[in-house]
């Protein structure tokens, strides 16, 4: 897998919306929270909405721009600006081709989340050039202390080097064990919604990754039934838990359970409470590079960045 292209303080970041837009008062605090950390920002989102209030833009339009983007020679990061709804709308009309040579070309990372995992599991998986999942541009200005250093660490370095951890901080074992290999996936609902669809990753000898916002329990059952009926999780090598917000009381007791219950079936080394997803301590990794899981911790086993 040829690693990303490493950004520097002060290179342009280009923000895309291939999803939603969100408000105008949160779009314009976190492209100010951008700006902050030392980048020179270009927007690509200048449409005005569609008859669609939940996208940003046109299937049309954001596909073009998202095209636009990928294929500029003097970005040094593509950051969504949120997610919400669309990513998969606009890969549906993209000229696909043309943006995985691109992509595979400049090696500029994707960074997002939620909505963008059709498009962190897509890129990495198509082009062999990995994706960021960390905090789209609206999130930032709600980071804690700790997420916001370890997004500094991981773009600008030493993180993501060949043996760095993937986390500061151990995670819980649910089932022992060690193993090698990338890890895929993002929002459970999200990715159990490209189940049937050609842009379904494949998690066959993958650490599935997942997280959501807003579920209850009974719905996070439904995706996983639904995953594992399907055959996706079929050959997994492991498991990582982020947040499920939201989640409170007898439902977290019953949402621990069920991932027990995943796990015991799935008979894979598994670790949860990744510190990633819809809540301010939501720290960046690398999609499609393989990591060592070995007891409570990850460690990348090839480098992100190229020396």
């Amino acid at each position: 897998m040829p690693p990303l292209h490493r950004p520097m303080t002060g290179s342009e970041v280009v923000v895309v919306a291939p999803a939603s837009l969100g408000t105008p008062e949160r779009m314009e605090r976190g492209l100010d929270a951008l700006s902050a950390l030392g980048y020179s920002v270009t927007t690509r989102h200048g449409r005005p909405p569609g008859p669609r209030h939940y996208l940003a833009s046109d299937d049309t339009s954001r596909a073009a721009e998202l095209l636009d983007a990928v294929g500029s020679d003097t970005a040094g990061i593509i950051w969504a600006l949120r997610g919400g709804y669309g990513c998969i709308r606009t890969l549906e009309v993209a000229d696909q081709e043309r943006l995985c040579r691109r992509y595979a070309t400049h090696r500029r990372p994707f960074v997002g989340f939620s909505d963008c995992t059709v498009f962190l599991n897509w890129f990495a998986q198509r082009t062999g050039v990995p994706t960021v999942h960390g905090p789209v541009v609206t999130q930032l200005p709600e980071l804690t202390p700790e997420a916001a250093s370890a997004l500094s660490r991981f773009l600008w370095g030493p993180g993501g080097g060949d043996g760095a951890d993937v986390f500061e901080r151990p995670l819980e074992v649910l089932r022992a064990g060690h193993v090698t290999a990338p890890i895929y996936g993002g929002n459970l609902s999200v990715l159990t919604s490209l189940i049937g669809t050609p842009w379904f990753p494949s998690l066959s000898g993958a650490i599935l990754f997942v997280e959501d916002v807003g579920e209850p329990t009974y719905r996070i059952d439904r995706f996983f039934t639904q995953l594992r009926l399907s055959g996706a999780l079929d050959g997994v090598a492991g498991l990582l838990f982020g947040h499920f917000s939201g989640v409170r009381g007898g439902d977290a007791v019953a949402l621990a359970d069920l991932q027990m219950e995943l796990v015991s079936d799935l008979r894979v080394p598994a670790l949860r409470g990744a510190p990633c997803g819809h809540e301010a301590d939501n720290h960046p990794f690398a999609i499609g590079v393989p990591v060592h899981l070995h007891g409570e911790r990850l460690r990348y086993a090839r480098p992100v960045w190229a020396s």
